[in-house]
């Protein structure tokens, strides 16, 4: 038979709410990641659209109403990169799809994509070993094999 204790009352009460609290704790962490994976593809999907628009962070921060800390945070945490390395790469991607398969010269891909310059396409070019299509077909014959990351 169980004695009647003051203590024992509290000390289940206490047991109980220790319970309550670390189921909450676990479904406020799993809120948490859910919003930052919709924060992710929503996100994603802004530069899939706006690349050739906007470069800077604070442009996709200021679409999706948050900062700039806290697009850059969700990033790192879903995908281990910065939202800026991101960014970047969806455009190194642009620019060697367009040297790769169109007929554009690495001065028109800069003006298309807003380098800053276009030697740092062509320095892109020559570390990525995608080199535009009409530069492959200088070379005689030569065959170079296309390699993509």
């Amino acid at each position: 038979m169980i004695e009647k204790s003051p203590e024992l009352i509290p000390a289940l009460l206490f047991i109980l709410l220790k319970k309550i609290q670390k189921l909450f704790s676990g479904a406020s962490i799993d809120r948490n990641i859910k919003h930052q994976i919709v924060v992710y593809k929503k996100f994603k999907h802004l530069v899939e659209q706006n690349f050739f628009k906007h470069s800077t962070i604070t442009a996709y921060a200021d679409k999706l109403n948050i900062t700039t800390h806290f697009l850059n945070s969700t990033v790192k945490a879903i995908c281990n990169k910065t939202a800026s390395d991101v960014i970047k790469e969806r455009v190194i991607l642009e620019a060697k799809q367009l040297l790769q398969f169109s007929d554009k010269t690495i001065s028109e891909i800069t003006e298309l994509l807003n380098f800053k310059a276009s030697s740092y396409l062509h320095d892109t070019s020559k570390k990525t070993r995608v080199f535009p299509r009409w530069n492959l077909e200088i070379t005689n014959g030569f065959d170079f094999q296309l390699l993509k990351c």
